[in-house]
């Protein structure tokens, strides 16, 4: 099921890509706060697809895409560090929920 949502998500955004205004972001990672686990779980899905889709020519790593850092029960990555298709992604999917 996420699959085919990634799948959709990527189509949506290459059809309407927008700005990532400062706004959109702070709404995004507030958004972020009140999403349950597996919604996260889909987040960081989302974040894994994209990334060995976005590498298919490089060797991948076993750590965290995008300098994303590994915590006690969870994981953190830096808005800022992702790709802006990846960014508008995620901010159409959680927008989407």
């Amino acid at each position: 099921m996420i699959l085919q949502t990634y799948e959709e998500l990527c189509k949506k955004v290459s059809d309407e890509s927008f700005e990532i205004t400062e706004e959109i972001k702070i709404k995004f990672v507030e958004d972020m706060k009140k999403i349950d686990k597996d919604q996260h779980e889909n987040i960081y899905f989302l974040i894994k697809k994209y990334y060995y889709d976005d590498v298919t020519d490089t060797i991948l790593s076993e750590t965290l895409p995008y300098a994303g850092k590994k915590l006690k029960k969870s994981m953190r990555f830096d808005f800022d560090k992702l790709p802006s298709n990846l960014q508008q992604i995620l901010i159409t999917y959680i927008d989407e929920k």
